[in-house]
């Protein structure tokens, strides 16, 4: 199945270098007009961390999607549907 376009305001999936998951929300696209847009494939998330693991959010800005929708510390991929 092929996957929406990636649009602000959408959440995904986050893998922090600790490889901990968390949610994250869409700030920026290639196609937003963001005064510095990412590189295609890649996104500006909003990345809420758990209330246990300091801080509680970040901003990252450029941040790729997971190859093969395959989480890599540091990647994006939309969430897992159950």
């Amino acid at each position: 199945m092929d996957q929406p376009a990636p649009t602000i305001g959408r959440i995904v999936t986050y893998r922090t270098l600790r490889g901990l998951d968390c949610a994250a929300l869409v700030i920026g696209t290639p196609d937003s007009e963001h005064p510095t847009p990412p590189a295609d494939g890649h996104l500006h998330l909003h990345i809420f961390y758990p209330r246990d693991s300091p801080p509680d959010y970040i901003t990252d800005e450029g941040v790729p999607q997971a190859p093969g929708g395959e989480l890599a510390p540091g990647t994006w991929r939309w969430p897992e549907r159950v």
